[in-house]
C-alpha cells in the first residue's frame, strides 16, 4: 500500500512540471501570436494597405470623422495619411476606427459616405451626430432618404453645393418600392449638377458625360443607352437585418435588385419617372398630366410649370 502511494506521488511530481512547461509554452505561443495593426485606404473602387513610416512628427487621431491630410500615430505605428479618401484602422481582436481624409477632393469626400453606407434600416432613426459618430468605427445601414440626408448635411459644412431629389413611379404602388431619393451635387468641373445615386454607390454617364436627374430620366424612358460609374466597392447592401417592425425581411428581395447591372437598371425603369427636386420642406415637380395622381401620394409633394421647374432649379 505505502509503494503505491509513494509511486502515486512520483507520478504527480512528474506531470506538474509538464504542465507548468505546456502552460507556459502557450503563453509564449500567445504572446507570438499579437495581431498586428492594418490600415486600409479606400478611394472609389480601389482599397490599398498602408505601411507604416518611421517619423518623429505625428499627431494623434482626432476624434472627428474627416479630418486632414497628415502623419498619424496608431498602435504605436506612424501612417502617412496623404491620400484623400477613407482610412480604416483596424486593430484585430480588439477596436476598429474610421475616418475620412479631406482637404478638397469631393470624389474622395462623396465616395468615402458610400463606402461607409450600405443599403438597409437599422440606423435610420440615428441622428446626424450619432450616424458620425458611429461610422468613425463601423458601417451605417440606412435606406435611401437616411443616406442622401446624411450627405447633404456632411457636404454643406464643407461648403459644397447639394441638393435632395426624389422620384416617383406612375406605375402601380405597393407598400415597399415606389420611388427612390438621391442627390444632385453641383460640380464645377462640369459646371452643373450632377447627379449621384449613394444608395447603389453611383453616378450615372452618357457618352461619357455625367447626368443631371432631369438627364437622368429622359435617358431612362427613351430606354437610351447609359453607364453606371460605381464610386465605391463596399457591400452594398445588409442582407441579415434589413427588417420592418413586424418581422419581415426585405435583404431576399432587394438582393435580387442589387443583384447585378442589369437588374439594377430594370428597378430604375419603374422608380424613376417623375423627377422632384426639394427646396425647404417641399418636394417640386412639373408633370401636368399626371398632377392630380401624384399629389395623392404625399402631402409634402408641390407641383410647378415646367418653366418656372427650370428656372428656380437649373438657370445657372
Amino acid at each position: 500500500m505505502n509503494k503505491k502511494i509513494i509511486l502515486l506521488c512520483l507520478s504527480i511530481l512528474c506531470i506538474i512540471p509538464i504542465g507548468i512547461i505546456f502552460f507556459d509554452n502557450e503563453k509564449n505561443l500567445n504572446n507570438k501570436m499579437n495581431n498586428s495593426p492594418i490600415i486600409f485606404h479606400s478611394y472609389l473602387t480601389k482599397t490599398n494597405e498602408l505601411e507604416f513610416t518611421v517619423s518623429k512628427n505625428f499627431s494623434k487621431i482626432p476624434d472627428t470623422l474627416i479630418i486632414n491630410p497628415g502623419k498619424y500615430i496608431f498602435e504605436e505605428n506612424v501612417y502617412e495619411l496623404n491620400s484623400e479618401g477613407l482610412y480604416k484602422f483596424i486593430s484585430p481582436g480588439e477596436y476598429n476606427m474610421q475616418r475620412i481624409v479631406y482637404k478638397n477632393n469631393t470624389d474622395a469626400l462623396i465616395s468615402s459616405v458610400a463606402w461607409i453606407y450600405s443599403h438597409g434600416n437599422s440606423d435610420n432613426r440615428l441622428s446626424i451626430d450619432e450616424i458620425n459618430n458611429k461610422a468613425m468605427s463601423g458601417k451605417i445601414f440606412g435606406t435611401c432618404g437616411a443616406i442622401s440626408n446624411w450627405m447633404k448635411e456632411t457636404l454643406e459644412k464643407q461648403n459644397i453645393p447639394i441638393r435632395i431629389v426624389s422620384t416617383l413611379t406612375l406605375e402601380e404602388w405597393n407598400s415597399y418600392d415606389n420611388g427612390h431619393t438621391m442627390v444632385e451635387i453641383y460640380r464645377d468641373e462640369y459646371n452643373g449638377w450632377i447627379l449621384y445615386d449613394l444608395d447603389n454607390n453611383a453616378y450615372f454617364e452618357k457618352q461619357n458625360k455625367p447626368l443631371s436627374l432631369i438627364e437622368f430620366i429622359e435617358v431612362v424612358k427613351k430606354n437610351e443607352n447609359y453607364e453606371i460609374v460605381k464610386i465605391a466597392n463596399d457591400i452594398s447592401l445588409d442582407i441579415s437585418n434589413f427588417e420592418t417592425k413586424q418581422g419581415y425581411n426585405y435583404g431576399l428581395l432587394f438582393d435580387h435588385v442589387y443583384g447585378n447591372e442589369e437588374n439594377l437598371k430594370e428597378w430604375y425603369k419603374r422608380v424613376i419617372q417623375v423627377p422632384m427636386i426639394k427646396d425647404n420642406d417641399e418636394f417640386y415637380f412639373f408633370d401636368n398630366e399626371n398632377k392630380e395622381k401624384i399629389l395623392e401620394y404625399s402631402n409634402s409633394y408641390s407641383h410647378i410649370n415646367e418653366q418656372e421647374f427650370f428656372k428656380k432649379f437649373y438657370s445657372e
